[in-house]
């Protein structure tokens, strides 16, 4: 899942304007190029019926969007909505997504203004994916 997920986010338009290929699974490089995504899985429960396992898992990701200015983290959070937000019905890297929303949006890490290094500006966006497990 976790690859469909991460091209979900490359695939939406102005993605490789943006952010290009800088989208990492759960952890940042040192010194990385501003804007920058880095993704991690919250939860994946499973849902079962009395016949079993029913096929479908809701993950829940949360993104976190890094720039050097408030801007740039909204606007790579409005590229995201507009990609993703409401796509419903897509097989995405031999994963049929059923869903994706929006369920969080939050502004952190306003830098100190004489704090050390560049500003960061990091923006936290809870995604929920719904998506058939087999």
């Amino acid at each position: 899942m976790d690859a469909a997920f991460r091209q979900l986010i490359t695939s939406c338009d102005g993605s490789p304007a943006t952010i290009g290929d800088r989208v990492y699974p759960a952890y940042s490089p040192q010194h990385p190029t501003l804007a920058q995504v880095v993704y991690r899985l919250v939860t994946a429960p499973r849902e079962y019926t009395q016949n079993g396992p029913d096929g479908v898992t809701t993950f829940r990701y949360q993104v976190d969007v890094y720039a050097l200015t408030n801007e740039a983290t909204e606007a790579v959070r409005d590229l995201l909505i507009a990609g993703m937000s409401g796509k419903i019905g897509r097989t995405i890297a031999s994963v049929y997504i059923q869903a994706a929303f929006l369920d969080n949006d939050q502004l952190f890490g306003v830098p100190e203004l004489d704090a050390p290094g560049p500003r960061q500006f990091r923006r936290v966006l809870d995604w929920i994916v719904t998506a058939d497990h087999g």
